[in-house]
């Protein structure tokens, strides 16, 4: 069997054996394929697992509640302080954010040299300096002002209300109410070249005023409405990296490049004191609460230094806060509660409710620090998502709510509630080293089964460079009681769990496969001999017959699961890379490093696809949940969708960033990925469960569909009830509302999809039926009884008078409805139903007859029939041959027909002038009737055939 040959129509080779069990390649031939276009099975939907980034995060309070927006990539998030729900999630900018900020609903996020203004997370306009050549790294609100300090050394002030009058003593700080403007440029300061901006903030009661830090340690206060320099202060020795205003007026608090953080009164220009800290000063905050005066600083290390300023000495330092550079911390206003935000996607709450002012961690949010590696669906509804990173945590995702999202403990015992991790936190802190330090290797491999979460660890992992494989527990959060160490002393490279979930079996560097009981974790067997290399995939089926390896010797192998010997072994041209199976059809899809997948059929023990396309190595596989596709993706950036039927590749699209692993959620509704360089997990929708695709085979000259990553924007809102109610009163802006607007258009569904279908009516079957049953019916409900006369009422009952006497009218007279009088002679004997057939004869279009004749009782229809005279038996059998012509009320029409021939069939055969009409409305019948009776029998063919 040849292993080099690529069709030019990427599809799968059909692999048959021939009579003397030698392997044979056919190809079928394949119509020419259509023009190239766009589709998509998978569309963007929303990506999970992104917290906050490296950019500062804005935070206000509005009302009794706080709100903290921070920046994730190309959209922000807004977040409810008080459980850090997740409020709201933007729609996604152009390009990266670099800086943020917030006021009430209004949230201005810079992405390069454009600041775009959003309303509620929806994307409403944008400011733009055509003199900024630079980043715009730092954005501040001064009234109805918005300033944005860009790396060319520029400062550029944004007017965003209605031009006033000039007065050089003008307040900006005070902001009047926000209007409709043309948000154009208000001025622009130019810096000098001896003068490199770092930061800028505005000092409280200074008005128009801010104050601009240097890389050259130098600070300069700027009247931004008059564009004039007001005063420059001395260099302090060392860069400028943050400037913050202390609670004490003309005091604020300078940090540095080196460490030093100083305290500086601008009105003096007097330092009055000074701190030390390990590396680079990346944020500084003061607690207002009036309790202890303290400052907290934060480095590019994680940690965060509590500085008492009365006694002028740190009291305590909080090592590992976050892993990485801190961006931004803050007290917030009146509480002993600081919020900080870290470049390692996490956002957390500090209180200092002891009397040393030492802070405790309060309650944080958090998601993966380094890229995800693997990800898998956990239960049978799709609900939860496991994943594992670089970052040594396992966590998982819920794709209902984002609040119920955790990550597994690392502590030996029970785990604890959700976003825990806190065993591993509380031992590095108790020891004095990093949590990094504590932490279990990456996860190289895992596996999980729902069915006993309840009873005992149900997830098992293999990681890097380990020798003994783990179990944890999803009901707990947390690592499980049992250690399963490989037999052989070599690394674990891959697990797996029976569907039972009684049994995990480990694969080893050397080879061999380990079979553990999960609940008791004492080892049963080893199945040895069978391969020579490194196990890469292991599967087990559904009822523990039989277990099926692979490995880098080239060899799949399957094993009988009670007795450990191997039953038979298939050789493949590559080393096999993965192993992935779909038990439901026993079909097993292997990867090797050739760039092939081939599929496996243990059942006949053959291989029966074999698919080719991608140009890199191969990352990761998936079956969908019906056995019907293949989903694949590679490091040539591409994720391909295999039809295991025909064997052709119906779907290919490229992405920004190299998948790492994928899964099938086991609704098949969504796709998950994880990506290279992304923290996030990004969901895609499965088009084809709410729309209809017309899938097509792939060629070479299709060309691939680039396709951008999902966003956040759709994420769904964790706001509780109680807590949309209280911010809807809290100023009436503190409502925030999830940023996606869906347009809903009124569909009416049309009477007949196209004419060439004959349909139905959807009357109810008895409707017709008692049409042509009508005498019956009639006979059935006659009265076996004259209708007695009522007994008489007691005497002592009130009478009521009897009609209301009345003139009467003329004997050539006649009362309308509306009292009008008119002649008898102008009255016309035709009934509705005759007046409607005339008009519409004349009129030669019978629509408005055949709605009448839907909406009219059997018995007025039958009545109507008879009454027809030999003047109207023309226009009535027209009628009828318009009803034919249009397919539609198939049944109704052929009970018409029917009452009508029974009434009038004499008097239509005894006259010759009805003939012509006659031989009409039977060719229409025949027409309509041999059409019906067509598709009645292949309707009927077809159930056989299915059936049989």
């Amino acid at each position: 069997m040849s292993t080099t040959m690529q069709p030019k129509l990427k599809k799968a080779r059909i692999v048959k054996e021939s009579a003397d069990g030698t392997a044979a390649t056919s190809i079928s031939a394949v119509a020419a394929a259509a023009p190239a276009k766009p589709s998509s099975v998978f569309a963007p939907f929303r990506a999970l697992g992104t917290v906050a980034n490296d950019v500062p995060f804005s935070l206000q309070a509005l009302g009794a509640d706080n709100f903290l927006t921070t920046c994730v990539g190309n959209a922000f998030h807004v977040y409810n302080v008080d459980r850090f729900r997740l409020m709201a999630a933007s729609s996604p900018t152009p390009e990266p954010i670099t800086s943020l900020a917030a006021h009430k609903d209004t949230t201005y996020a810079a992405c390069r040299n454009i600041v775009y203004i959003f309303h509620r997370g929806k994307r409403t306009g944008e400011l733009v300096n055509p003199d900024v050549d630079g980043s715009i790294f730092q954005l501040l609100l001064l009234g109805d002002y918005l300033l944005g300090l860009s790396d060319d050394n520029q400062l550029t002030v944004w007017d965003l209300s209605t031009p006033k009058a000039d007065d050089d003593d003008e307040d900006m700080d005070k902001p009047s109410e926000p209007v409709a403007n043309d948000n154009k440029v208000y001025s622009t300061v130019q810096f000098g070249s001896n003068f490199s901006t770092s930061c800028f903030m505005h000092p409280h009661t200074y008005l128009n005023k801010v104050l601009v830090g240097s890389s050259e340690g130098t600070m300069q206060i700027w009247n931004v409405k008059t564009n004039k320099l007001i005063y420059e202060f001395e260099s302090i020795g060392s860069a400028v990296t943050t400037v913050v205003q202390s609670p004490v007026i003309d005091v604020v608090a300078v940090g540095t490049l080196d460490g030093h953080i100083h305290l500086h009164n601008l009105k003096s220009d007097e330092r009055i004191g000074s701190y030390h800290q390990e590396t680079r000063v990346t944020a500084i905050a003061f607690r207002t609460d009036n309790d202890m005066p303290l400052m907290a600083s934060a480095n590019q290390s994680g940690d965060i230094a509590i500085w008492d300023l009365e006694k002028r000495r740190l009291i305590h330092n909080v090592k590992g806060a976050h892993e990485g550079t801190i961006p931004s911390i803050q007290f917030l206003l009146g509480q002993p509660v600081l919020v900080t935000s870290g470049a390692d996607n996490a956002i957390k709450q500090f209180i200092f409710d002891s009397p040393d002012g030492v802070p405790r961690l309060l309650k944080f949010r958090a998601g993966h620090a380094a890229p995800p590696t693997s990800v898998k669906f956990y239960d049978d509804d799709g609900k939860y998502l496991v994943t594992a990173a670089k970052d040594r945590a396992m966590r998982i995702f819920s794709v209902v709510k984002d609040a119920h999202s955790f990550e597994f403990s690392q502590g030996k015992g029970t785990g604890t509630a959700a976003n825990t991790g806190t065993h591993a936190t509380k031992g590095a802190k108790r020891l004095g080293i990093s949590l990094d330090t504590l932490r279990l290797p990456p996860v190289t491999s895992v596996a999980m089964c729902e069915t006993t979460q309840r009873d005992w660890d149900n997830v098992v992992t293999a990681h890097e460079g380990e020798s003994e494989a783990r179990l944890w527990s999803f009901q707990r959060k947390a690592l499980g009681k049992h250690t399963l160490a490989a037999r052989d002393g070599s690394t674990v490279k891959a697990v797996a769990m029976t569907a039972c979930g009684n049994f995990a079996v480990l694969g080893t560097e050397a080879g061999n496969l380990d079979v553990y009981n999960v609940q008791s974790g004492k080892f049963r067997r080893s199945f040895t001999g069978g391969h020579s290399k490194a196990i890469t995939g292991i599967v087990v089926d559904r009822i523990n017959k039989c277990l099926v390896s692979s490995s880098l010797d080239k060899s799949v192998r399957v094993w009988d699961f009670a007795t450990g010997k191997s039953v038979y072994s298939i050789p493949m041209h590559a080393p096999i890379t993965q192993l992935v199976a779909h038990m439901d059809n026993e079909l097993v899809a292997v990867v090797s490093d050739d760039l092939s997948i081939r599929v496996l059929d243990l059942e006949t023990r053959r291989i029966v696809r074999e698919f080719w396309g991608h140009r890199n190595r191969i990352t990761d596989v998936a079956f969908s949940p019906d056995g019907r596709w293949l989903v694949s993706a590679s490091l040539d950036a591409t994720v391909k969708t295999w039809d295991l039927p025909t064997g052709f590749l119906v779907d290919q699209f490229r992405v920004d960033h190299v998948v790492t692993s994928l899964t099938f959620s086991p609704m098949s509704d969504f796709l998950a990925t994880t990506h290279v360089d992304s923290l996030a997990v990004f969901l895609w929708s499965n088009r084809t469960q709410y729309t209809n695709i017309s899938l097509r085979p792939l060629t070479d000259d299709d060309e691939v569909v680039e396709q951008a990553l999902p966003t956040s924007a759709d994420v769904d809102s964790d706001r509780e009830d109680e807590g949309t109610e209280k911010q809807k009163a809290s100023a009436g802006t503190a409502e925030v509302v999830v940023a996606a607007e869906v347009a809903y258009s009124d569909y009416v569904t049309p009477e007949q999809i196209t004419e060439h279908l004959i349909t139905l009516s959807k009357h109810p079957k008895s409707r017709w039926q008692t049409l042509l049953n009508i005498e019956a019916v009639k006979a059935r409900n006659k009265p076996i009884e004259p209708p007695k006369e009522p007994e008489k009422a007691p005497f002592f009952l009130p009478t009521v008078a009897g009609v209301v006497p009345t003139f009467a009218p003329d004997a050539n007279k006649s009362v309308d409805d509306d009292g009008t009088v008119r002649a008898f002679g102008q009255l016309s004997l035709d009934s509705e139903f005759l007046q409607v057939l005339k008009q519409c004869d004349e009129q030669g279009n019978y629509d408005v007859l055949h709605a009448m004749l839907v909406d009219m009782s059997p018995s007025a229809i039958d009545l109507e029939i008879r009454m027809l005279s030999e003047l109207h038996l023309r226009a009535f059998i027209q009628a009828l041959i318009a009803h034919l012509n249009k397919h539609q009320a198939f049944e109704l029409g052929q009970a018409w027909m029917n009452v009508f021939l029974k009434c009038h069939g004499e008097a239509l055969t005894r006259s010759d002038e009805f003939r012509d009409d006659l031989h009409a409305l039977l060719e229409a019948h025949e027409a309509e009737w041999n059409r019906v009776q067509a598709n009645l029998r292949y309707c009927n063919c077809l159930l056989d055939f299915v059936r049989f």
